[in-house]
């Protein structure tokens, strides 16, 4: 768990990641200047964003600069990381597919 970007990046840096979870309100950088210099830099796993209000303008402009999903924190359930976790492990797999076929 990063608590700031300056950390966040250090630990991209250390291992792969399947998921990033990226919170909106960070210390000394917002959650949209983060997820793009972690596009910037060429990472490509899914991000999804939580964010403690729902602003669709916000939204819009997280899924424009590469999220690949957006919620408020009072939208977490169960069922909500289900299905995110599905379509991550979805995304991955295709990924994974395109990658090898691209190789070939």
């Amino acid at each position: 768990n990063a608590i700031d970007a300056p950390m966040a990046f250090e630990l991209l840096k250390s291992k792969e990641y399947d998921c990033l979870f990226l919170d909106y309100q960070l210390p000394g950088k917002n959650g949209l200047e983060l997820l793009t210099s972690i596009r910037d830099l060429g990472y490509n796993m899914p991000v999804a964003v939580v964010s403690s209000q729902g602003d669709e303008r916000l939204a819009v402009e997280m899924m424009k600069a590469g999220a690949f999903d957006y919620f408020t924190k009072s939208e977490i359930n169960a069922e909500l990381l289900n299905k995110l976790l599905h379509n991550v492990v979805q995304f991955n797999r295709i990924s994974a597919e395109r990658n090898a076929a691209e190789i070939e």
